[in-house]
């Protein structure tokens, strides 16, 4: 940002030599100096906005496609996740009707364990 300083101490120079001068044609001269050094530094500054907005267009699409790529691989570790929850609850209803079945079979032959509490017995008999 040296340019905005150069040009900042320009501007002041300038200043205090418009006061002091007192002809009109030196006094014209330094303003048409002076807008033409205006017009550069809109012109550079223009250029440098637009180089900005081309960087944080740039910063934006590479943000979005890091927060795609991590959103992508977010949902497939949680399909993995839901996929692992499916079979283990498939693999416990499994052996839940395995022994729900034993329990019944031996209930039906009057085999139940001792342990097996008199409200379950007569649960199964029904």
């Amino acid at each position: 940002m040296d340019f905005i300083n150069n040009f900042l101490e320009y501007k002041k120079q300038l200043f205090v030599e418009l006061q002091t001068d007192q002809d009109p044609q030196v006094i014209e001269t330094k303003i048409s100096a002076y807008n033409t050094r205006v017009t550069e530094v809109w012109d550079k500054l223009m250029g440098l906005e637009l180089q900005l907005v081309d960087q944080l267009e740039e910063a934006v699409k590479e943000f979005e496609r890091n927060l795609s790529d991590m959103v992508g691989v977010f949902i497939e570790k949680v399909q993995g996740h839901f996929s692992t929850c499916r079979d283990l609850e498939n693999q416990h209803h499994e052996r839940l009707l395995e022994i729900s079945m034993v329990t019944l079979e031996k209930a039906i032959k009057n085999e139940l364990d001792e342990d097996v509490s008199e409200d379950l017995r007569m649960a199964s008999i029904k």
